[in-house]
């Protein structure tokens, strides 16, 4: 399966102008067949979700969200993909969010660790998502590399998405696994059981 992990949309991102049914169009035009909603410190409803599902029925459409960690010098940037609903938004510091995540079964991702001097700051402090973005539009080669030696030496695993905010940003960057993804849950086992490959444009 070719999954996109990392999904902004002009319905809650502003950094999106590219609305839920382009992205999704999209992202079904380039082959995808599973992808996370993951908006701004935002989960798309139950109702938008099935009606997005309804429309597509063509590709899997998972929820989550990207939350803004906020320390006291710096902020962090971190998915949980296939949060279903606003619960994590209110937790008050990251070790109590991934705690949860992973006790329900969600992948915990700390996206673009190197793309800013202090977004890996959690990283720093000793607290450990799941895994974290090794390659994205927004997370080059060098980041990508520090990204790697860190996830190396911490036995992390390392995720590729497209962090996508616009067309022009899908199908760059991927996930693929053999293993069948029903069900978010079953992505955090196919993960963290290292049965996927990291994926990009040659």
């Amino acid at each position: 399966m070719k999954i996109a992990l990392h999904v902004h949309t002009s319905l809650y991102s502003i950094c999106s102008k590219t609305t839920p049914e382009e992205m999704i169009r999209e992202h079904i035009t380039c082959g995808f067949e599973a992808m996370f909603i993951t908006e701004h410190d935002a989960i798309w409803s139950k109702s938008e979700l099935k009606k997005a599902r309804k429309a597509f029925p063509e590709i899997k459409i998972f929820p989550g969200v990207e939350i803004t960690l906020f320390h006291p010098e710096s902020l962090s940037h971190l998915l949980i993909l296939g949060a279903p609903d606003d619960d994590y938004l209110y937790m008050a510091s990251p070790d109590q969010v991934i705690d949860a995540a992973q006790a329900d079964g969600y992948l915990t991702v700390l996206a673009h660790p190197y793309r800013y001097e202090d977004s890996n700051e959690m990283l720093q402090r000793g607290i450990y998502p799941d895994a974290l973005e090794l390659r994205t539009n927004t997370h080059n080669k060098e980041q990508g590399e520090k990204s790697e030696g860190f996830a190396t030496e911490h036995s992390l695993k390392l995720v590729n998405s497209d962090d996508s905010h616009c067309l022009n940003d899908i199908g760059n960057y991927w996930i693929e696994t053999d293993d069948p993804v029903e069900h978010p849950r079953e992505l955090t086992e196919a993960i963290l059981a290292g049965k996927y490959g990291c994926e990009m444009l040659a």
